[in-house]
């Protein structure tokens, strides 16, 4: 660019004067520090009004805080350059000339459009720039050495783009892209990498902004000849508008085609036309529901949620445009820059060249604190953000699918953040028909891990019943009661055959056999538990020196039958009334082709399954209150500990991670990860609580003696067991009176004790 010709373009500006859309200053202090803001009210992109309150909340932030520019004030004139060059190039002129004003920087432009012939102009009044979303690759050219940016070069967008192709394997596709030199230079860029990464473009078509209608249909027209159903969009949002409406009429929004697009058409509301009705504006949401796009990333971490709060509530809004953050930087950015220099004696009163030159290489050496980090430049005046793919839903908000990020151009596709200006959950309501479906199919290791773990489980049941049965006349085993512990063991052995069943791809049968299983494993064992912690807590309680004997007999009367009865009456109840129906689960994960579905068993009302959790899980809490109860009477074989650990472990994954597996919307292989896991733990952690310390003893030879002497008494109830009753009329074997034994040991003082067993052993055959 020669000199001639910045003396041309700034003649050319002065011809007429623009007002800036509003200052915070009133430009009569001396201690007033002045930028000048760029940002598109109206034109092809006005995201204007949803970003410049971020360089309000900076500058209102900096002003407020004395550490800053101490006995300075940061002031800004705002202007509404419409996304027009000339627009632009008259404002910068009017700002400088303007004796109130002593301009020290530029805080945009938004359009690269108006960036472009700016940065030229400005370079005649040694002004810098710091734009928040000026993406044209062409910007960084050395030609525009006083132009930096927050945001990333569309060349890598472009880049981008391709990765996300790769991983969608989406492999043929058409491109429409604007003239303008942005839209231009970004489709080029993807254009060189598109060949590496196996894309064939079936057709490429590009148009003057604003074209007529009927440029658009037959262009349009001409895409649906080629047979890609993918299409690549590079344009301004005003553009888009028109180009969706026509695609519906063309029949290029039908199910099977998927559209592809960048921040410059992926804004708030961008099909929103103010001059048509709510209905119409209605109708050109639906065309563009599943449209998807790249926008820069939001930060993450503490500073930024603290952000988010401050600019909502200073805003009014009720969500955060992808761009905000940047405005706010370049605010604060300046202001570290002028605090430097006055720290190091300069003098803002003397507005000279050497000034401005020391703003311009400060921001060049920047490692300034910013939002996503310290703000550091690259060669190419750019700092490199990456870039979150999202989709249009139903409802018109912006839902996140991907991170993408382009450093050094090495893209990949990561974890999502949800932040910001998305609601904080994976996508439900992208139309999948648009695509073929691809049915998810859990990972092979995680499959057999569980699978392993689950086959080990039940060969350990298999050998712990056997083990029972074996010694089931040993006092050690015979006092903790063989029946309760065979159920136990079937519990457990209902659990781990529930993984197996989970583990090949959910059908319909393995939905409805998984749930019978699942809860009859719980009531089968839990109950169990419950019954023997029961007794104790019903016995021990007793303070007379009678003995209440409750047989295994009365606790499955009144415990375990009614208990599996009410479970698998209220499953056969729900499952008439409201059978789980095997359902394609559209959810998009972090990472997942948007085509991929997920089978899930679910009912019209999930109240079914929320019920029976509260009950088990009710249950459960009256479980833990007896296991607490009970937890420090003493037993020779010490049951009352090893019954309460177990059920604490069947508390903490029964109540906590089953119905969290539940609540949250996860991935087919996390949900199932979990609930395996809660199920194999729970199991593992119940049979080794109650059989480890048993048949570790049973090591003694002295623990496996199977005791049946006879003993004589006139016990006539052992209900109704008094010291002076005893008599020689009734024959008993004395392992009967282990249990009775046991708990009058605890309840009658040692004397009292000690003389009982001697009676007793008196009467021993």
């Amino acid at each position: 660019m020669t000199r001639m010709l910045r003396k041309l373009l700034l003649v050319a500006c002065i011809l007429v004067y623009i007002t800036p859309v509003f200052s915070t200053c009133n430009g009569t202090n001396d201690n007033e520090l002045w930028i000048i803001g760029l940002f598109p009210h109206s034109g092809g992109w006005d995201v204007g009004p949803l970003v410049e309150p971020g360089a309000a909340l900076a500058i209102q932030e900096i002003n407020e805080d004395d550490s800053i520019l101490p006995g300075n004030e940061l002031c800004i004139a705002y202007y509404d350059t419409e996304c027009n060059a000339a627009v632009g190039l008259r404002q910068v002129v009017e700002s400088v000339n303007n004796e109130d004003l002593d301009v020290l920087g530029i805080i945009g432009a938004g359009c690269s459009i108006v960036s472009t012939p700016v940065s030229l102009l400005s370079q005649a009044f040694d002004l810098t720039m710091i734009s928040w979303g000026s993406t044209s690759p062409a910007l960084a050219n050395d030609l525009y050495y006083n132009f930096y940016r927050l945001v990333n070069s569309d060349s890598r967008q472009g880049v981008a783009w391709s990765y996300v192709l790769e991983h969608y394997n989406w492999m043929k596709v058409a491109t429409l892209n604007s003239q303008q030199e942005l839209h231009s230079l970004l489709t080029e860029a993807f254009f060189e990498v598109a060949p590496d990464a196996g894309i064939e473009i079936l057709e490429s078509r590009s148009f003057a902004p604003h074209s007529p209608e009927e440029v658009f249909r037959t262009h349009l027209e001409s895409i649906k000849k080629s047979k890609a159903t993918i299409i690549l969009l590079a344009c301004y949002a005003d553009d888009a508008r028109t180009i969706f409406r026509i695609a519906k009429d063309v029949g290029l929004l039908e199910p099977g085609y998927q559209w592809l697009t960048t921040d410059s058409v992926l804004i708030e509301n961008f099909w929103i036309d103010s001059e048509l009705s709510d209905e119409e504006n209605d109708e050109l949401l639906e065309n563009v529901v599943g449209l998807m796009g790249l926008n820069p990333h939001p930060p993450t971490g503490d500073n930024y949620e603290e952000f988010l709060d401050n600019f909502l509530e200073f805003s009014g809004f009720s969500k955060v445009d992808s761009y905000v953050p940047f405005p706010y930087e370049a605010a604060y950015l300046f202001a570290y820059v002028f605090d430097d220099i006055i720290e190091e004696g300069g003098d803002f009163s003397e507005y000279n060249s050497e000034l401005l030159l020391d703003i311009r290489q400060k921001i060049k050496e920047s490692s300034y604190p910013g939002l996503f980090g310290d703000i550091v430049f690259n060669e190419e005046r750019e700092r490199s953000s990456d870039y979150i793919l999202q989709t249009i839903g139903f409802d018109g908000e912006k839902l996140d699918v991907s991170r993408v990020n382009p450093e050094n151009f090495d893209v990949y596709l990561s974890e999502v953040n949800f932040i910001g200006s998305t609601r904080e959950e994976p996508i439900t309501d992208v139309p999948l028909d648009a695509l073929p479906t691809d049915v998810y199919t859990k990972p092979q290791v995680l499959v057999i891990s569980l699978s392993v773990f689950a086959g080990i489980g039940v060969l350990i049941s298999l050998i712990l019943l056997y083990g029972i049965y074996t010694f089931r006349n040993v006092p050690r085993i015979k006092s903790a009661s063989p029946n309760f512990l065979y159920e136990v063991v079937i519990g457990a052995i209902l659990a781990f055959c529930t993984v197996f069943i989970m583990v090949p791809n959910t059908t319909q049968i393995s939905c409805i056999i998984s749930l019978f299983l699942g809860h009859n494993a719980f009531g089968i064992a839990f109950t169990a538990l419950f019954a023997k912690s029961w007794r104790l807590y019903a016995i021990f309680k007793r303070k007379k020196l009678d003995v209440k004997v409750i047989t295994d007999l009365d606790l499955q009367i009144r415990f375990i039958v009614p208990t599996i009865l009410v479970i698998n009456v209220y499953l056969i109840i729900w499952v008439i009334a409201d059978l789980p129906v095997l359902t394609t689960d559209t959810t998009i994960f972090p990472g997942e082709a948007i085509n991929v579905v997920h089978m899930r068993c679910i009912s019209e009302n999930t109240f079914w399954k929320f019920l029976l959790f509260a009950v088990e899980g009710i249950w459960l809490l009256i479980g833990v209150f007896l296991s607490y109860k009970t937890r420090g009477y003493e037993s020779k074989f010490n049951e009352a500990s090893a019954i309460a650990l177990s059920i604490y472990n069947i508390l903490f994954f029964g109540i906590v991670i089953l119905p969290v597996s539940q609540l949250l919307t996860l991935r087919e292989d996390q949900e199932f990860l979990l609930q395996s896991a809660a199920l194999i733990l729970t199991s593992y952690g119940v049979l080794s609580s109650l059989f480890i310390p048993k048949f570790w003893a049973l090591r003694n030879p002295e623990e496996r003696i199977e005791r049946k002497t006879t003993i004589k008494t006139s016990i006539s109830s052992i209900n109704d067991f008094r010291i002076d009753t005893i008599g020689t009329n009734l024959s008993i074997d004395a392992d009967d009176l282990n249990g009775p034994m046991e708990q009058l040991r605890v309840i009658l003082p040692k004397s009292i004790y000690n003389t009982l067993l001697n009676n007793l052993a008196d009467l021993t055959e």
